[in-house]
């Protein structure tokens, strides 16, 4: 899910990489999963995810321009 969410990031399909980053941050909520997904890549990824949002609204920006 996060190299998906990278992809998609690189690819300026911002709405896309949010959903994947998204799903990856939901997976660490369930108990089951927590184990599984190291800490470090769940940080990694609120990050990426407050940065897509500011690529997005750049975009955006540029878009009204």
């Amino acid at each position: 899910m996060f190299i998906i969410g990278e992809l998609s990031k690189r690819l300026e399909l911002y709405e896309e990489s949010t959903q994947w980053f998204s799903r990856l941050i939901t997976c660490y909520s369930d108990p089951r999963q927590k184990e599984k997904i190291p800490q470090r890549l769940i940080e990694t990824t609120r990050d990426l995810v407050q940065e897509v949002k500011a690529l997005s609204a750049v975009k955006k920006e540029e878009a009204q321009s």
